[in-house]
């Protein structure tokens, strides 16, 4: 996967505080900020779905040391 650089790199236009001016930037810097979310959205998903799968596993060991059948 490629980094995702900020049109800022190598700008002939680039002058001290023009985040706040520049329409690359601002445009970049929304598409940027969406893939953050879309990326931590996913991660959400799948730690909740590891975390269902842990608990499930603790609970059969639990179960198997205390000798008991599954239900």
């Amino acid at each position: 996967m490629s980094k995702n650089e900020p049109p800022c790199k190598d700008c002939a236009d680039r002058t001290a505080g023009c985040h706040g001016t520049c329409s690359r930037y601002k445009d970049w810097h929304e598409q940027h900020v969406q893939k953050q979310r879309e990326i931590r959205s996913k991660q959400e998903e799948e730690n909740t779905f590891r975390a269902y799968k842990v608990g499930v596993a603790v609970q059969n060991r639990k179960r198997r040391a205390h000798g008991e059948n599954r239900k």
